[in-house]
C-alpha cells in the first residue's frame, strides 16, 4: 500500500515568483508520493482550515507547512486530545502525535501560547530545497 502526502504551499501573490514552478511536482518514493500544489489566494489559509476539519477521517497523519495562527484550531480538532509521551536518549518529552509542521524554526513560530508547540517540527527549507533537487549542504 503506497502512502500519499499532499502538500499544499500557501504564499501571498506577490511571492508567486518563488516557488510557482514546483506546482504540480511529484517525488516518488519506495513507500509513497508527496504532491505539491502551490496556491496564491489571499483567503485560502481560512479555506484550507476548513478543508482539513472535512477530510481529516481520511487520513492517519497531518503535515501542515505553515505558521499563521489561523490553523491552530483546526489543526488542534484532528490531533489527538492528549500528548503522547516520547524518550530521545535520557531525555523525556510530550508531544501531539500525528501530526508534523515544516517552519522556519519552533522558537520563532506563531504557535506559542497553544497545544501546537507540541507538535514535531522540521524547518521547511529542508522540504522545500529538497524538492528543487538541492543537496543538504546546499540547504
Amino acid at each position: 500500500m503506497r502512502n500519499h502526502l499532499l502538500l499544499h504551499l500557501s504564499f501571498i501573490p506577490e511571492d508567486e515568483h518563488e516557488i510557482s514552478h514546483l506546482d504540480g511536482s511529484i517525488k516518488e518514493y519506495e513507500k509513497g508520493e508527496i504532491r505539491i500544489n502551490t496556491i496564491s489566494k489571499e483567503w485560502y489559509t481560512l479555506e484550507l482550515g476548513e478543508h482539513m476539519e472535512s477530510f481529516a477521517h481520511l487520513f492517519d497523519e497531518f503535515i501542515l507547512v505553515a505558521d499563521d495562527p489561523v490553523y491552530v484550531s483546526p489543526l488542534r480538532s484532528i490531533l489527538p486530545a492528549e500528548l503522547s509521551d516520547r524518550q530521545l536518549g535520557s531525555h523525556k518529552s510530550k508531544y501531539l502525535a500525528n501530526g508534523k509542521l515544516l517552519r522556519h524554526g519552533n522558537e520563532s513560530t506563531s504557535y506559542v501560547g497553544s497545544d501546537l508547540v507540541h507538535v514535531l517540527w522540521q524547518r521547511v527549507w529542508y522540504i522545500i530545497g529538497a524538492s528543487m533537487g538541492l543537496s543538504l549542504y546546499e540547504m
